[in-house]
């Protein structure tokens, strides 16, 4: 994944099409101590859409699994009630945090 610019890492996950069983594998491997399986998207937009759409490809290319990496986000009312994409594609009905201002 080009946020990381190790090229073991990247030949490892992607280029030779290996796939790992779960997150806590790939962080095992890659000598990681802490498993990150979710992720705060505090940005809104098309930013919010873009990292998330990434993230779950190389997901889907990693672990054969789009949703292996969960996402969170933050919104604010006006976000809520204008349905905003990042907020439809989040990982789960229930991962959005309101704002109050």
């Amino acid at each position: 994944m080009s946020w990381h610019q190790d090229s073991n890492l990247n030949s490892d996950a992607t280029a030779t099409s290996s796939t790992f069983k779960s997150v806590k594998e790939y962080f095992e491997k890659h000598g990681g101590n802490k498993v990150i399986d979710t992720i705060l998207i505090a940005n809104n937009g098309i930013a919010a859409v873009k990292c998330m759409n990434s993230v779950r490809k190389w997901a889907y290319a990693t672990f054969a699994d789009e949703r292996a990496i969960q996402f969170v986000v933050m919104a604010t009312p006006e976000d809520l009630k204008a349905n905003a994409e990042y907020i439809r594609i989040r990982s789960n009905r229930r991962s959005a945090w309101r704002l109050k201002f």
